[in-house]
């Protein structure tokens, strides 16, 4: 049987990471690459008198195994990153970044419910009461409202028509913002969360409005907003670009 780290590793990773990554390390990648019977992501299972085949695929996982090891814990760091990121990640400031045509009356009855009631951000709050006027005046106008005969307020009519499907965030390279999270991770399992932070600080440091971030390291929900906003004005390249 091949050692399960190569097995696990084979399921993981895939060829070409490997191959990219792995050729930086050995000058005879390309030689142990083009083999099946050294390459241990491409090994099957042995038949009996193979055992010159097995010897070679067990060289080769010595070799790699240091390597594979560090794949699996990027990997692991990847995804606790992801994790934390789109735990922390607050749905209900998504209309923020929205004009109000793209905003559904579901979003702004559910905005108004957290400022109302869920959250004890003044700032947000403020925020979120802001846009929910926005959404209001965009699509009922911001004359008076009329009363009938009787003296009851008559219900004004939409100006425009309201969409009712949900429209997802998009980052500045126009691509799906929750897609975008994991080149985030993958920076900054190949950084830190420090960095990270330094790197939003520094996108923001000229915009006297936006406080700071604490470099501490954490992914809470203020680091996680500042990715969504900085993915949404300057896309991921700019985030990451060293």
């Amino acid at each position: 049987m091949i050692p399960n780290i190569v097995a696990t590793a084979g399921k993981k990773i895939t060829k070409a990471i490997v191959k990219k990554e792995a050729r930086e390390q050995s000058d005879t990648f390309d030689e142990l690459s083009n083999s099946t019977a050294l390459n241990p992501l491409d090994a099957k299972p042995l038949n009996e008198g193979e055992d010159e085949r097995l010897e070679k695929i067990l060289k080769s996982k010595e070799k790699f195994e240091p390597y594979y090891k560090k794949q699996l814990e990027k990997l692991k760091q990847q995804q606790k990153l992801i994790q934390d990121i789109n735990q922390n990640n607050n749905a209900e400031e998504d209309i923020l970044y929205k004009h109000p045509s793209q905003i559904t009356e579901a979003e702004i009855k559910n905005s108004m419910i957290y400022s109302g009631y869920k959250t004890s951000d003044r700032e947000l709050k403020e925020q979120l009461q802001k846009k929910q006027k926005d959404w209001f005046d965009f699509y009922y106008g911001t004359d008076a409202i009329k009363q009938d005969a009787s003296g009851k307020n008559i219900s004004p009519s939409a100006k425009h028509s309201i969409p009712d499907t949900l429209i997802e965030l998009t980052t500045k390279d126009k691509l799906p913002l929750k897609q975008r999270f994991d080149k985030i991770a993958e920076y900054t399992s190949k950084n830190d969360v420090k960095t990270l932070q330094n790197r939003l600080n520094s996108l923001y440091r000229e915009d006297t409005s936006l406080p700071q971030l604490k470099e501490d390291g954490v992914i809470g929900k203020k680091t996680t907003s500042r990715i969504k906003k900085a993915l949404i004005e300057f896309g991921v390249n700019k985030i990451t670009q060293n």
